[in-house]
């Protein structure tokens, strides 16, 4: 994910504060590439397709539902905000 990128430029030596301002009230939502072509961005930088960190919340479609994975407690808290969106996995 390019913002992971960006973190360490603008959060790494000398942070830049309007960045970090700006970072703290990001919410990062993604979506899983199912299917990636082998020179798409997370293939050429061997970030993906399939993200472990770095994310609030990161849905992968299933075909007739999604799969929501929680990265962060900020995507807990967005869970939970809106629960009458979502169903537990079984």
């Amino acid at each position: 994910m390019a913002v992971l990128y960006m973190d360490v430029v603008f959060m790494g030596g000398v942070k830049d504060q309007h960045y970090l301002e700006k970072r703290q009230d990001s919410v990062l939502i993604g979506l899983n590439c199912n299917a990636p072509f082998a020179n798409c961005f997370c293939s050429a930088t061997k970030s993906g397709p399939f993200l472990e960190t770095g994310f609030d919340l990161m849905f992968t479609d299933l075909g007739d539902r999604f799969l929501v994975e929680v990265g962060r407690p900020k995507g807990r808290e967005m869970l939970q905000a809106w629960q009458q969106f979502f169903t537990p996995a079984e």
